[in-house]
């Protein structure tokens, strides 16, 4: 894709998620899961940690590590999105996260800031995958985590049915 096409898929984001922050956060499908319980036990987290949740969405996952970090930076393109997530965060207890609007594709902090680095169901809406995970790679200190959970797609004629379903169903899918 070209840099005008990332700008579009970034602006279709946005324009799809402003209005619906609070029903991610209420989504029982993004609040809970076992997979929320994986990424912990996968990362490993330390009392002394960062941790960066890109495209935190309603902030589930940055309220997952919260208990165990010692800093959560909870970051997303939309910033009604962030918004939510800083309201739902604060009421659960947690009002020592970070709040940081920014594309998971350039992320604003230093190399080597994080010890840890999450994203669930999001790269789907990434326009370019592997400079996100260069992004990550790069804001992530020596020995640091990267723990990464997204839907798949078969090979062939299934995947591509679905992909179609999916974009139709959700234009800012990629």
């Amino acid at each position: 894709m070209t840099n005008d096409g990332n700008a579009d898929a970034r602006h279709r984001v946005r324009r799809q998620y402003a209005s619906v922050g609070d029903a991610y956060v209420r989504s029982a499908g993004h609040a809970t899961g076992s997979d929320l319980e994986r990424m912990v036990l996968l990362a490993a987290p330390t009392a002394t940690d960062v941790l960066l949740d890109l495209a935190t969405g309603g902030g589930h996952v940055a309220g997952a590590f919260a208990p165990y970090v010692a800093t959560v930076i909870a970051s997303d393109l939309t910033p009604e999105m962030l918004g939510h997530a800083r309201d739902h965060l604060r009421e659960v207890g947690w009002d020592r996260v970070v709040y940081l609007v920014a594309d998971a594709g350039a992320i604003p902090l230093r190399d080597e800031t994080c010890d840890i680095v999450t994203c669930r169901i999001a790269p789907h809406h990434f326009p370019d995958p592997a400079r996100f995970v260069a992004e990550s790679a790069r804001v992530l200190r020596p020995g640091g985590r990267f723990v990464l959970v997204d839907s798949t797609v078969p090979d062939g004629e299934a995947g591509a049915f679905f992909n179609r379903f999916e974009t139709l169903r959700d234009p800012s899918h990629v």
